[in-house]
């Protein structure tokens, strides 16, 4: 799919800015960010007819000294080899890489960043038999679950929503349709074509949602429905475990996006990268949704770590919420 592209566009990030800003979480921020960038790309190409592979395994450091950067400060962290579809072979898979086991033969200076070393420690070596992520089995239905109506797709394009597509600086106290809450929904998890990286499972904080108690929901991607786990009016536990942020209670709903690090331990340290490229898709997708359909939307990149986790049934070590969407009307 390399070779046969009609052309590929690779993403760096330079640490540094974001270590600037989020010090040790600098690095997922980073990876988020080209998740959400990536995404604009994909869908863009695809909806111009097109068609684009993600590649997720690749040589970092060939990759990083063809575009002459030390791969340290600057480094590739995404690569989308774009062409027509039939033609060329985009879509197939690329050879796969085993995991670099860093323990000995990388051992950071003084001088190294942490999200410089997170990303050392998840660069690919040569080598063969790289175990494909674990598929994820179907689950049934729940009776219990609450099922999501469906709603009639808006008719604004993908260009009109990422040229659009702005972070709301407040929302209003309207409430949102449960219809517009699982249209969102259907888009950031729906699609299995759209998804980059397995392991990664939302988790719904409904304030504000018409026909949906206040609460926190499990959404079941693969039989579209959500799944109670806690009743109660959370709006201002929200607030203080997101650093006293009125986005987070005057929002109608947050959708955290939990990952399984324990997949990501079991897979390789590569997968842990993986999903963070995969939330930050998730919530372009959220983001682009949200402004077609004329609601708002704000990414939470501060927010204390294992008191979210607590508030949402996670562990912080086996699962953990690595990025954070809030959704509602613009005020």
């Amino acid at each position: 799919a390399v070779e046969t592209a009609a052309a590929c566009v690779l993403l760096t990030n330079v640490f540094h800015r974001y270590g600037h800003r989020y010090a040790n979480r600098g690095y997922r921020y980073a990876l988020i960010d080209s998740g959400h960038i990536g995404e604009n790309l994909r869908l863009a190409t695809a909806a111009e007819g097109l068609g684009v592979f993600t590649a997720l395994r690749f040589r970092d450091d060939a990759l990083n000294a063809l575009l002459g950067i030390d791969g340290r400060e600057e480094a590739v962290c995404a690569l989308h080899c774009l062409g027509r579809p039939g033609q060329g072979g985009v879509g197939l898979p690329v050879r796969a890489f085993e995991e670099a086991q860093r323990s000995a033969d990388f051992q950071p200076g003084p001088a190294w960043s942490t999200p410089e070393i997170f990303h050392a420690a998840t660069s690919l070596v040569p080598g063969e038999g790289a175990p494909p992520p674990a598929a994820t089995a179907k689950r049934a239905a729940l009776p219990d679950a609450a099922a999501l109506p469906l709603r009639e797709p808006p008719e604004r394009s993908v260009a009109w929503a990422i040229r659009e597509r702005r972070s709301t600086r407040r929302f209003s106290d309207a409430a949102v349709s449960l219809a517009d809450l699982a249209y969102l929904l259907s888009l950031a998890q729906g699609n299995p074509a759209a998804r980059l990286a397995p392991g990664v499972e939302l988790r719904i904080v409904a304030h504000r949602i018409r026909g949906l108690e206040p609460g926190i929901y499990r959404y079941r991607a693969d039989v579209h429905q959500l799944v109670a786990f806690r009743k109660g009016d959370l709006r201002g536990p929200l607030r203080r475990v997101c650093l006293g942020q009125d986005k987070a209670e005057r929002a109608a709903a947050g959708v955290a996006m939990v990952a399984d690090i324990g997949a990501a331990s079991a897979a390789g340290d590569r997968l842990y990268r993986d999903q963070l490229l995969e939330s930050g898709a998730i919530g372009q997708r959220l983001y682009l949704g949200a402004e077609a359909i004329g609601l708002s939307a704000r990414n939470l990149a501060a927010f204390f770590d294992d008191s979210l986790n607590g508030l949402l049934g996670v562990d912080g070590r086996r699962e953990a919420v690595i990025h954070l969407t809030m959704l509602g009307a613009g005020d």
